[in-house]
C-alpha cells in the first residue's frame, strides 16, 4: 500500500472515533486491519497529518499514539467524503470499510488484468467498470454495492473463466457474517 493511501487510511479510521476523546497507537489501526506500516512509517504518517492539523499525536519511547482532531472532522466532512444522498442504507459503507473494499477492488482488477480474462477484456473497459464501482461505494450500502460487483464480474467473465474460477475471484467479497474474524456457518433452515 502506498504511502498516501496509508495516510488516508488512517485519518479514515481515526474518524471513525471522532468524539470519544481516546489516543491510538498507530501501528495497532493499521495492524487490525492487516496492513504492514513499520514504526518508521507510522511516527511519519502522523507527523504529516499533524502537521496538517488533522490530528493530535504523542509519543511515547518508539510509540506514536494519534487522535483526530476537530479540523480533521471539518476537512473529511467538507470535502465530501461522505456525499450526501437522501438514500441512507441500513448497512452503510463506513469510510474505512470503503477504503478497505477500494483496497480488494484494485487487488481484484489486478487479479482479473492477470487471469485468461485481462487477454479478452480492455484495459480500458475494465478500469471503466471499477471506477464505476468505485464511485458506488459512497451510495450504496454493503449488501447491494456486493451484488452489483458480483454481478460485473460474472458479465464479463461469463463464458471465459469457469464458475470455479469466478468464484475465487470473488472470494474476498463473501456477504457472510464473521464473528471475531470466524466464518460462521450459513444455516438454511
Amino acid at each position: 500500500m502506498e504511502l498516501s493511501m496509508k495516510i488516508r487510511y488512517l485519518l479514515l479510521a481515526l474518524y471513525e472515533h471522532k468524539y470519544n476523546g481516546k489516543l491510538y497507537e498507530v501501528g495497532e489501526v493499521f495492524a487490525s486491519s492487516g496492513i504492514r506500516c513499520n514504526p518508521i512509517e507510522c511516527r511519519e504518517i502522523a507527523r504529516t497529518l499533524e502537521e496538517d492539523g488533522l490530528v493530535k499525536t504523542l509519543t511515547v519511547e518508539d510509540t506514536v499514539y494519534a487522535q483526530i482532531s476537530t479540523d480533521g472532522v471539518e476537512f473529511l466532512d467538507e470535502n465530501n467524503f461522505f456525499t450526501g444522498s437522501s438514500y441512507l442504507p441500513q448497512d452503510r459503507i463506513k469510510p474505512l470499510q470503503r477504503e478497505v473494499l477500494g483496497n480488494k477492488l484494485d487487488e481484484l482488477c489486478q487479479r482479473l488484468r492477470e487471469s485468461s480474462l485481462g487477454k479478452v477484456i480492455s484495459d480500458a473497459t475494465l478500469d471503466r467498470e471499477m471506477a464505476e464501482l468505485r464511485s458506488l461505494l459512497n451510495l450504496l450500502g454493503r449488501r447491494s454495492w456486493v451484488q452489483i460487483l458480483k454481478g460485473k464480474v460474472y458479465e464479463l467473465a461469463t463464458g471465459k473463466l469457469s464458475q470455479e474460477e469466478i468464484n475465487h475471484l470473488l472470494q474476498d467479497f463473501d456477504e457472510r457474517p464473521t464473528l471475531q474474524g470466524v466464518q460462521v456457518p450459513d444455516y438454511n433452515i
